[in-house]
């Protein structure tokens, strides 16, 4: 039976004196936490480049019998830091002795933003992209704090004259939305961290009506790959840490601007009647009370 403590805790005490083979299979489990607690030992050794035989040492280094009992406490310890005040209460003794959390949060941040840069595959990007501009209408999925990131996306694809529509339900209300997406529309979800019942659903939906669509994540782990089309990894920290929505924000507004240029002249086209509208309806009535004595 393995010691008292978070495992996570225990790998980072004592990674400076881990054998270097250790130290591989440490880092991994560190920094794609999430996605290891789905892997059976042979799949974590692919992903690895190692032998099965050197996870269950490292497994038994920390005092497990072997690779499922590592696993079990992989899981117990995602589903504890699942709940919102184990993130708030990282973050708040993250930055406890902080001489300035605003500039610390801030290049914290400026890391992520690298890391995204070179996790963003440039062919998905482009496809996605094309997807968009083709697409009949586009459908923008988020629930929770994820809600404003299709909200904001959809706002800046209507000024394209895009038709969109946003998906926000849950549960069986869920499936009022699903009614009209079919193979000519195309589907962007927000979703991180925990493949829920509705992400499911909506993706089991859209592989039966042939619908394609983008994942933007922070994971790579099968559930919430193996149904989507294309797929952008927003890295966003260490997992049970407190996530800004930063990183999908700039993902989401490079796919703004994708589109733009994709456009060309018609985007510009788009934006120039919205001034010409606003002109025409809102100015009018400020020189009237301007013009009041």
């Amino acid at each position: 039976m393995a010691e008292t403590g978070s495992i996570l805790e225990r790998i980072r005490a004592e990674y400076e004196s881990l054998p270097k083979s250790h130290k591989k299979i440490a880092d991994f489990i560190v920094t794609r936490f999430q996605d290891v607690i789905f892997f059976s030992i042979s799949e974590f050794a692919a992903a690895l480049g190692t032998s099965e035989a050197g996870i269950f040492r490292f497994a038994q280094y920390f005092g497990f019998s072997g690779y499922p009992e590592l696993k079990r406490e992989l899981i117990r310890y995602y589903k504890e830091q699942l709940v919102p005040e184990s993130k708030i209460r990282s973050a708040m003794g993250e930055y406890k002795l902080s001489e300035s959390l605003y500039a610390d949060m801030v290049e914290q941040e400026i890391g992520y933003l690298r890391l995204s840069a070179k996790a963003v595959d440039k062919a998905t990007f482009d496809r996605s992209v094309e997807r968009i501009v083709g697409a009949r209408t586009v459908y923008a999925y988020g629930t929770g704090s994820n809600e404003s990131l299709a909200h904001y996306f959809c706002y800046r694809m209507n000024r394209f004259r895009i038709a969109t529509a946003k998906i926000t339900e849950t549960g069986k209300e869920l499936c009022e939305r699903l009614l009209r997406i079919g193979k000519e529309d195309f589907v962007v979800l927000y979703a991180f961290t925990k493949p829920s019942r509705d992400l499911a659903v909506l993706l089991s939906h859209l592989k039966a009506r042939g619908a394609p669509s983008l994942l933007v994540t922070n994971t790579r782990i099968p559930p919430m790959m193996k149904d989507t089309d294309l797929a952008l990894v927003a890295e966003r920290g260490p997992f049970g840490t407190f996530q800004s929505p930063l990183v999908p924000m700039a993902i989401t507004n490079a796919l703004i601007v994708g589109v733009a240029e994709r456009l060309g002249e018609g985007a510009i086209e788009a934006l120039q009647e919205i001034s010409e509208l606003r002109r025409r309806y809102y100015d009018e009535e400020l020189a009237g009370i301007e013009a009041q004595p």
